[in-house]
C-alpha cells in the first residue's frame, strides 16, 4: 500500500484510535498513553511498546484504572517516554474526551472491531472489517480511485 499508493500520492492513510469498549479501561488508558507519548514525539514508539506487551495489559481487570496507569507508565519507559510527564498526563485524563469522540465517530461509520479499514473515495466509502491481504484490499482501493463499482470484485 505504501509503495504503490501512498508514495505515489494516490491515497492517504489516516489512523484512528479505537479502544474496543469490551476491553475495558486498560484499553482506553493504553490509547491515552500513546497520545500522551505523542506530546514527546513518541506516539508510534509507545504504540509499538504497548502492542509488544498487550498480554500484560489484557491481564488487568477491566475497571482497574490505577493498575492500568501504573503498567502503562512502566511500558512508557520501553518507548523512551519521560515517566513523570506520562504519569501526569494519564492522571489528568486530557485525552479521554478525544478517544470518546474517535470511538463515537468510528461506530457511526460502521466500525465494530479492529482492524477495520474504511476505504473512501469520490464515489463513497466501503468498510472492510478484519485483516485483509494487500491483494484482497487492492480492489477496494481501485474502486475508491474510480476504477470499479463498489461491492464488485473479490471478497
Amino acid at each position: 500500500i505504501e509503495a504503490e499508493y501512498v508514495r505515489t500520492g494516490k491515497v492517504k492513510i489516516v489512523f484512528y484510535d479505537y479502544p474496543i469498549p469490551a476491553h475495558g479501561l486498560p484499553a482506553v488508558i493504553s490509547h491515552e498513553a500513546a497520545h500522551c507519548a505523542g506530546e514527546q514525539d513518541r506516539y508510534w514508539e509507545m504504540y509499538a511498546a504497548i502492542f509488544a506487551r498487550q498480554d500484560e495489559i489484557a491481564g488487568i481487570a477491566a475497571q482497574d484504572e490505577d493498575a492500568a496507569r501504573a503498567l502503562l507508565v512502566v511500558i512508557g519507559l520501553d518507548a523512551g517516554v519521560d515517566r513523570d510527564a506520562l504519569a501526569a498526563c494519564l492522571e489528568g485524563g486530557r485525552y479521554r474526551p478525544v478517544l470518546v469522540g474517535l470511538a463515537d465517530a468510528a461506530q457511526a461509520k460502521g466500525v465494530s472491531m479492529t482492524p477495520t479499514l474504511i476505504v473512501a473515495g469520490a464515489s463513497g466509502q466501503e468498510v472492510v472489517p478484519g485483516y485483509v491481504s494487500f491483494d484482497d484490499l487492492k480492489p477496494y482501493i481501485e474502486r475508491a480511485l474510480g476504477g470499479g463499482t463498489p461491492g464488485a470484485g473479490s471478497e
